[in-house]
């Protein structure tokens, strides 16, 4: 059997998560960050880089250091990516 060529992050070149739910293909990085994304979009404020660094902050406090990915000086690095490839996102 042939092996399958590793999926890269859509966004960055990183592999990308193996999570067939996840489209487009988005590292784990991304992913974090898009699903941060998600969690605010459902809350009065929005979105904001502020808001996501509280949540960073709270899911930092609450999560082993080795499972966050995400550090706050790369939000705003990471945010961007997903907005200017958005029409990419579906």
């Amino acid at each position: 059997m042939p092996a399958r060529n590793p999926v890269r992050c859509t966004f960055c070149d990183d592999l990308a998560v193996d999570l067939a739910i996840v489209q487009p293909p988005m590292c784990r990085r991304h992913y974090h960050v898009a699903a941060m994304i998600c969690v605010l979009e459902r809350e009065p404020a929005g979105v904001s880089l502020p808001a996501m660094r509280r949540l960073l902050a709270q899911v930092s406090e609450a999560t082993p250091a080795e499972a966050v990915l995400v550090v706050t000086n790369e939000l705003p690095r990471l945010v961007w990516d997903l907005l200017q490839n958005c029409e990419r996102l579906v």
